[in-house]
């Protein structure tokens, strides 16, 4: 099975310009949607906040005589109404910058849930249609791995760089057991759960899905080596999703070789 894993993660290019394909049109239309509206945004309430501050400027030297002027405490009302009008449009747009960012991140959840699914159909074409009810419940629950990841990802890295490592190792571990729930609720419901998860199994399946975690190391660190960060970051994304499509597709190769069954049928 180690064998079966490394040959499918470098035999099976294909299925990682397919992956490709998919992010970078998903990445396109999050830009141009989603970063057209921020900019409108920002746009908007840059103006709104102008408006009214200059309507306050001009009530306050309408209602005080120009002699006041020169009295520092004077300007005390219209400094905080100014403050103020600064500190609601501020407050708004991170309101709305947040929601913004949080679309985008499920958008690209999404891309990357069909992504997977498209490359694993690549990869072998020999998968059955499955019942539509156990794809979205499978479809959402990747989702919401990866919708969950991706903000934990964003939020520990903003303040604590080494934390990557141990949410990284928490991943990998949620990863697993995401996978080998999906491939039984799509691919073998007519298995017991207890025979299809199981101690055995789970650490058969752990080795490779390890070995194939490493494999996706070592094309990263070469990938920076060779190519430097930049590069290598453009590519980190359609690699992971191009390595989940590698562990669904060793997962149901194991289990339909270990269960004897025939996935045409």
């Amino acid at each position: 099975m180690i064998r079966k894993s490394i040959k499918a993660f470098f035999t099976n290019g294909k299925g990682f310009f397919t992956t490709c394909g998919v992010i970078y049109l998903s990445f396109l239309i999050i830009v141009n949607s989603l970063g057209g509206i921020l900019i409108c945004l920002i746009k908007s309430l840059s103006q709104e906040a102008i408006t009214e501050i200059n309507e306050q400027v001009t009530v306050f030297f309408s209602n005080n005589p120009s002699e006041t002027l020169i009295d520092i405490s004077t300007f005390s009302s219209l400094l905080k109404e100014i403050f103020q009008i600064i500190y609601i449009n501020t407050s708004q747009f991170i309101v709305i910058f947040v929601i913004i960012v949080l679309i985008g991140i499920l958008f690209l959840s999404l891309s990357i849930t069909y992504a997977t699914y498209l490359c694993k159909k690549v990869i072998r074409d020999d998968l059955p249609k499955i019942r539509s009810s156990n794809f979205w419940g499978s479809f959402v629950l990747r989702i919401i791995s990866i919708s969950l990841f991706l903000c934990l990802y964003a939020l520990v890295a903003s303040f604590w760089k080494l934390g990557i490592i141990p949410l990284i190792l928490m991943a990998i571990l949620a990863m697993i057991c995401e996978n080998l729930f999906a491939t039984w609720l799509l691919y073998f419901r007519q298995q017991p759960l207890k025979r299809f998860l199981n101690l055995r199994n789970v650490v058969s399946l752990l080795l490779s899905f390890i070995v194939i975690l490493m494999c996706l190391g070592v094309v990263v660190l070469a990938s920076f080596a060779i190519f430097g960060a930049i590069l290598s970051l453009i590519i980190i994304l359609p690699l992971v999703t191009y390595t989940l499509a590698i562990m669904d597709t060793i997962s149901v190769t194991y289990f339909s070789e270990k269960f004897h069954c025939d996935l045409k049928k």
